[in-house]
């Protein structure tokens, strides 16, 4: 999973930090949007991707030492992550599922991260 940003007020492509502009052209294939409902917010539905892109952006490398001086200095990061290693660095989880979509959004389980054992 990449990590999605997100700007209030702005409406931004799924993978990367570029708003989507007015006139609502998908800047990577040219393919045109819908028209705009709070429901296009979910990026997950097939139905409010660019059908021809599929709504893939940049992909955005995760600066794991950024987040680590971040946290250094008393800041919370949230991250939305599917990655082992990055996992193993967190110090608490927060797992949803058990699927995507209608099929998720339960809590699982939370908890501090043991950094021996991936166990929480």
């Amino acid at each position: 999973m990449r990590l999605l940003f997100a700007t209030i007020g702005k409406r931004l492509y799924p993978n990367c930090s570029i708003p989507v502009p007015e006139n609502n052209v998908c800047e990577g294939c040219g393919t045109i949007f819908f028209e705009r409902t709070p429901a296009q917010f979910n990026y997950n539905h097939p139905e409010y991707m660019c059908p021809v892109c599929k709504g893939l952006g940049e992909e955005l490398q995760i600066d794991v030492d950024l987040i680590i001086e971040l946290t250094s200095k008393g800041a919370t990061v949230i991250v939305i992550q599917h990655n082992p290693l990055l996992i193993k660095q967190a110090d608490y989880i927060i797992e949803m599922g058990p699927e995507g979509g209608d099929l998720g959004g339960y809590l699982l389980r939370e908890g501090w991260l043991d950094k021996e054992r991936v166990i929480f």
